[in-house]
């Protein structure tokens, strides 16, 4: 291998033997004979890295690895039973489910339906009396087949106008056009008659009922948005 080697800027050789000696005889500018020795020092620290890399004990990065690996999976495992625990401490009694800013009932408990454990569906019929739907400038996709369309927003007279607040979203699902609500823009109301937020669905106070997919159809939204 070369032990000293000389060329013009745009080189395209090093001297890589050891003790090899690299110089630069640029005739163009200042500017290119700084920016070649900056490049030369990035492959100086290049070849710093593969050296160390190639001095790693593979068998220790495969353990911690598999620790890694172990310890996702525990938690994986809590999260399931944390999960479990809830759903067997959630009421069956009927909750209303409130708009978060101007507090008007936009369903029940019984009426809202959980679709392959992620969208929660309003299947009352004087849902869309209540609220008013808006159309993206752009559509969203969110998984395979599954895209956000539009808006809902509460259409409940509130103080001198109309609420406006967001509820949620319609989703385009299997070709359907779908309405979804928002756990955090809800207020949960108890028999009782006590009221509390939930960022989530999986923290709601009772428990939701899983929706066919057969009968989605029904429940979609058939005049074009």
């Amino acid at each position: 291998m070369c032990n000293h080697l000389k060329d013009h800027y745009f080189a395209s050789g090093r001297g890589r033997a050891k003790g090899a000696r690299y110089v630069v005889i640029s005739g163009v500018t200042k500017q290119a004979a700084e920016q070649e020795e900056k490049n030369k020092r990035k492959e100086d620290v290049m070849y710093t890295a593969m050296e160390q890399l190639d001095r790693v004990d593979l068998s220790c990065i495969k353990e911690k690895m598999q620790a890694i690996q172990e310890a996702d999976l525990k938690e994986r495992r809590q999260e399931r039973r944390l999960k479990a625990s809830l759903e067997a401490s959630k009421s069956k009694d009927l909750h209303m489910l409130l708009c978060g800013r101007c507090q008007g009932e936009i369903c029940s408990s019984e009426e809202i339906k959980i679709c392959e454990n992620q969208n929660h569906i309003p299947i009352n019929r004087g849902f869309y009396d209540i609220v008013r739907i808006e159309r993206r400038a752009k559509e969203m996709t969110i998984g395979v087949g599954i895209s956000k369309v539009a808006k809902v927003f509460c259409n409940i007279t509130f103080g001198d106008g109309i609420c406006g607040h967001d509820l949620g979203g319609v989703q385009s699902y299997k070709g359907r056009m779908i309405p979804t609500l928002s756990a955090s823009s809800l207020i949960f109301r108890s028999p009782k008659g006590s009221k509390q937020k939930c960022k989530k669905w999986m923290t709601t106070p009772f428990k939701i009922d899983e929706i066919a997919l057969e009968d989605i159809p029904q429940h979609a939204i058939c005049a074009p948005i």
